[in-house]
């Protein structure tokens, strides 16, 4: 059954995610900060996307559906800095 707050939460992500985020560009350097229990190696092989690719605003939603559909996370967010893309997660 879903959690409806959940829900509403990931909606919200996907949309500020997608209006912050609305450029395309080269990623150049992917940071992950949140990791607790789960390694690098194994967030960065759920990601559709790796360094080197190009990114844009459909690309996010997907990172974020991505990552909360492995159940691993509570919270998934997205920011560039730059080039890189920094994904925090809880």
């Amino acid at each position: 059954m879903f959690n409806l707050r959940k829900v509403l939460c990931l909606v919200f992500a996907i949309l500020i995610c997608s209006v912050a985020n609305a450029e395309v560009f080269k990623i150049d350097k992917i940071r992950i900060h949140g990791l607790k229990r789960i390694s690098l190696g194994t967030v960065l092989s759920y990601l559709p996307v790796k360094e080197g690719d190009t990114i844009d605003s459909a690309e996010t939603s997907t990172i974020i559906r991505d990552l909360y559909k492995t159940r691993f996370f509570s919270d998934v967010t997205l920011k560039r800095s730059g080039n890189s893309l920094i994904i925090n997660v809880v």
